[in-house]
């Protein structure tokens, strides 16, 4: 065959392949099957699978499984066998029932979120009240149910103070008992350079620190003022006595207004109590450096005072 009766090949692959062509000459029997039998067929190359006829087999159920039945076919059947006493036929519900519990269901997650919710809140708020404890007792502040007895002490201590000044002053004042009001306090500060004034400021400051303190209010401010008057007092007795530095020969009076005064400096450092009307000051709670400060500004006042007001020397 010629290359002008041979058709275009579009692969090397195809120089295998006996593509019919026009040939003038018709080739003999011979030569036609020596050919057939040196090339090979379509299928019989590489990549040339040759399709086969799969023949479907019919599955055999040896042992069925468990016939699913309809609704209404599963209660015939159930009524049928009633009667009989046989085995019960159980049968699915309808797919309503189902998508019915199917639709409760999200509502009964709906209803239970906000209960985890809540949950979830109060915990989140029992943590931080547990954390703000710790901090607080960290720093040495506590709150009023874990303090004990103390604002109770606390209150009784002040009720004393206070009885005592508020006393002391309206006695003075009002001329109660045996006391000869300001006339006669006037008197006993004769010596004193400010005797006049002094008569009237001590009974003031008694009355001033006394219902400060009662009430537990500023009480920084009237623990200073009870050290200052009760401090002039104590130094008024021992001046009054001349008895000096014999504090066997001291009166009562001068031991009493010593323990006042050692009270008023004792409330600076601890602080009114919770049981006051300074319960949420920082100084109800734990006094810090502002105790020092009014103490030291409260000894000045005094030293000042009688140094300057009454100008002589008590232990001559």
């Amino acid at each position: 065959m010629s290359d002008k009766q041979q058709p275009d090949k579009a692969t090397p692959f195809d120089e295998d392949m006996d593509v019919p062509t026009y040939n003038a000459k018709p080739a003999s029997k011979e030569s036609a099957s020596d050919q057939d039998k040196t090339k090979p067929g379509l299928f019989e190359r590489a990549g040339r699978a040759e399709p086969q006829e799969i023949k479907p087999s019919q599955a055999r159920q040896e042992n069925p499984e468990t016939e699913v039945m309809s609704y209404s076919s599963a209660s015939e059947a159930a009524r049928q066998q009633g009667g009989s006493g046989e085995e019960t036929v159980e049968f699915v519900q309808p797919d309503t029932v189902t998508s019915a519990s199917a639709e409760r269901e999200p509502a009964v997650t709906t209803a239970d979120a906000p209960e985890e919710s809540t949950l979830t809140a109060e915990s989140a708020e029992e943590r931080e009240a547990r954390l703000q404890a710790e901090q607080e007792e960290k720093e040495g502040y506590h709150r009023y149910g874990r303090r004990g007895t103390i604002d109770f002490g606390l209150l009784f201590i002040r009720l004393a103070l206070s009885a005592y000044l508020i006393m002391a002053g309206a006695k003075t004042f009002f001329t109660l008992g045996d006391s000869q009001g300001l006339s006669g306090l006037e008197g006993d500060f004769a010596n004193y350079a400010w005797g006049t004034a002094l008569s009237i400021a001590v009974p003031t400051m008694q009355l001033i620190a006394g219902v400060f303190l009662l009430l537990g209010l500023i009480t920084p401010l009237a623990a200073m003022l009870g050290l200052v008057v009760t401090g002039f007092t104590a130094l008024h007795e021992i001046a009054q006595t001349g008895a000096g530095l014999d504090v066997f020969s001291w009166p009562e009076s001068v031991w009493l207004s010593l323990v006042l005064f050692v009270i008023a400096v004792g409330l600076q450092f601890t602080g009114p109590g919770f049981i006051s009307l300074d319960f949420k000051r920082s100084w109800a709670r734990r006094p810090l450096g502002t105790s020092w400060v009014f103490v030291l500004i409260g000894v000045a006042i005094l030293v000042a005072l009688w140094f300057f007001g009454a100008g002589v020397n008590p232990l001559s």
